[in-house]
């Protein structure tokens, strides 16, 4: 995606700063987020299992709405999504 994308260490590096200059938290998922797949999007293809991880995550963590360009996200009804 990236001309020069930045090394691996140098990435770190860079989220490591960021969480912690913003006091941000980085929410997990529940250990079986596959089993709600099925209920959340019905059939899923290729990306959009990782769209549907994303969204499982974000419900699982109290999250309600998602900005974002990726208007699939719309699809979950728990979800608000805030056009970018």
């Amino acid at each position: 995606m990236f001309r020069r994308p930045l090394g691996l260490a140098e990435a770190i590096d860079l989220v490591e700063a960021l969480i912690e200059a913003f006091d941000i938290a980085v929410m997990d998922e529940a250990r079986a987020w596959w089993v709600d797949l099925m209920q959340v999007a019905g059939r899923l293809r290729g990306n959009e299992v990782f769209d549907a991880r994303i969204a499982l995550c974000l419900r699982y963590n109290g999250v309600k709405r998602i900005a974002t360009h990726d208007a699939d996200f719309s699809k979950y009804a728990f979800l608000k999504v805030i056009q970018i």
